[in-house]
């Protein structure tokens, strides 16, 4: 975790967003360089390592040559992705619920699929009894 006061990194602001780059880069793309891109509100819990391929399931990670115009770049394409007007948001991210509410919708929904169940297991009753001879 990278604070913001890290002697190690220099940080630097593009487009609302923070760019983390180590004392160490250089200004050529470089394997060795370590870029991390973090949204204002997320920095510096969550950050995306620029030119880090971890998409595979096994095996090794595999990083490309990068440098701060790379990062740059990234932020400019999020920023160009996010902004498009056909995009749909997810409201279950946009407005967070009390865990609450949520508990309770959950449990709800499990009391209705067991009174569901409960009913498709039980026998047909027919309002006719057996002939008595």
């Amino acid at each position: 975790m990278i604070a913001k006061n890290d002697p190690d990194y220099v940080i630097e602001e593009y487009k609302g967003r923070i760019i983390a780059s180590h004392k160490n880069n250089v200004s050529q793309k470089s394997m060795d360089n370590i870029i991390i891109v973090y949204d204002k509100l997320d920095f510096p819990d969550h950050g995306f390592y620029i030119g880090l391929d971890d998409s595979k399931n096994v095996g090794y990670r595999k990083m490309e040559p990068i440098n701060m115009a790379d990062a740059r770049s990234y932020i400019d394409w999020l920023s160009e992705v996010t902004n498009k007007k056909d995009i749909v948001k997810d409201r279950s991210v946009s407005v967070p619920q009390p865990i609450k509410e949520i508990v309770d919708q959950i449990l709800s929904e499990v009391a209705y699929k067991r009174m569901e169940n409960k009913e498709a297991k039980s026998p047909i009753k027919s309002g006719k009894k057996g002939r008595r001879i």
